[in-house]
């Protein structure tokens, strides 16, 4: 009989809290969906950690939680280019990036690493020679240096890439100079002009 008075006594202030409630959530409620709250656009600049909103997914693929990249270049007409860690670029809209608000290592120091006891040589496949091994900065890579195409007398002192990496930065940065180049004659051949 006790706990039924004091349910009775508690559920008058439950509901008198929620009448006091209720015109402040219609209010929220209303300016939310009216348009009064409206997100303000976030400006990305180079060197920005962003992560993609909206990738297609075929059904095979499994969803996972989305990569962080780092934008590279924003174009005029609002595309961005981004890149991962392995530093294969990927373009994008404005529209379909947002930032990335955890802390991130911007990139890890390659030329301190060493290489394993057991990195094995990418082109013959073989653990010995540590010695005459050298590592690639980009790609974190092993090759011996009698391997190499001209193969090398010395283990070379400072920074060295593979020659796939340097294959491929040579490759990326024709295709950044031919989109410039396009960019540049599209607008020296525009009407308006």
């Amino acid at each position: 009989m006790q706990r039924a008075k004091v349910v009775k006594q508690l559920m008058v202030t439950a509901g008198c809290n929620l009448e006091v409630a209720k015109p402040r959530d219609t209010l929220l409620y209303e300016g939310r969906r009216g348009g009064g709250q409206v997100p303000k656009p976030h400006k990305f600049q180079v060197g920005d950690f962003v992560y993609i909103r909206r990738r297609p997914r075929t059904g095979m693929e499994v969803a996972t939680k989305p990569a962080i990249l780092k934008l590279v270049k924003i174009q005029r007409d609002g595309v961005v280019v981004l890149e991962d860690n392995a530093r294969t670029k990927e373009k994008s809209t404005v529209q379909n990036i947002a930032p990335c608000h955890l802390q991130v290592k911007d990139e890890y120091d390659l030329t301190r690493t060493k290489p394993s006891k057991h990195l094995a040589c990418e082109d013959c496949k073989r653990m010995d020679g540590k010695a005459f091994m050298l590592l690639c900065d980009t790609c974190n890579r092993g090759h011996h240096t009698w391997c190499l195409e001209p193969a090398l007398d010395v283990v070379l002192e400072g920074d060295w890439q593979c020659p796939r990496c340097l294959a491929q930065e040579m490759v990326a940065s024709f295709v950044e100079v031919k989109q410039e180049l396009a960019e540049i004659c599209w607008f020296r051949g525009s009407p308006d002009r």
